[in-house]
């Protein structure tokens, strides 16, 4: 994502947010804070890139038994109508931070006939958070990031090096047993 964000740029980003979402905006705040990325156009690519998704989803629940019976929907479906029957149509702007509950609450809302306007209100305002919230997470924290895979490296290194170990002592102890083996099947094939 951070090479395709790097090479395409805004474009990147508002297809990331209509396609996938959240990995997306994080990595826009982390682009933004290495300066490959102005942050307000990131936040707007980000932003529209959302709203369109989540449009699409209400347009397909409006139109589309198919979206409907859905495994994405279904999947979800039990949590948007817990949220949707606490919230109302205020669960909109839960939905992106709802772990899987994003694409079904969308097509839940066209599925109920939520009045497009109302919708697309409460949906910008849901849009505006997340965007904010993620981009701006993954800028804040980009500098961390850059700490973190670092350490990961380290850790990798060290746990390739563990299991080679394991590896290579699984190796020896099953070579003693053979050989153990060896001379007691020996001993039973003469005294038979």
């Amino acid at each position: 994502m951070e090479d395709l964000i790097s090479r395409y740029g805004l474009g990147a980003v508002f297809l990331g947010a209509f396609l996938e979402g959240d990995v997306t905006v994080v990595v826009a705040g982390v682009a933004s804070h290495l300066g490959l990325l102005h942050l307000t156009l990131a936040l707007l690519a980000g932003f529209a890139g959302g709203v369109l998704r989540d449009s699409t989803c209400y347009a397909l629940g409006r139109s589309s038994a198919r979206a409907r019976n859905s495994a994405a929907y279904a999947r979800a479906a039990a949590l948007v109508e817990r949220l949707a029957g606490r919230f109302g149509p205020l669960q909109i702007v839960v939905a992106p931070f709802v772990y899987g509950a994003r694409t079904a609450s969308m097509i839940f809302w066209g599925v109920r006939g939520l009045p497009y306007a109302r919708f697309l209100l409460l949906d910008a305002v849901a849009c505006a958070l997340w965007v904010t919230l993620f981009t701006g997470t993954g800028y804040v924290l980009s500098n961390r990031a850059e700490a973190l895979l670092g350490e990961v490296k380290q850790v990798e290194k060290w746990l390739a090096a563990a299991l080679a170990l394991a590896v290579a002592a699984l190796l020896l102890w099953r070579v003693a047993a053979s050989r153990r083996r060896a001379p007691s099947l020996a001993e039973s094939g003469r005294s038979r």
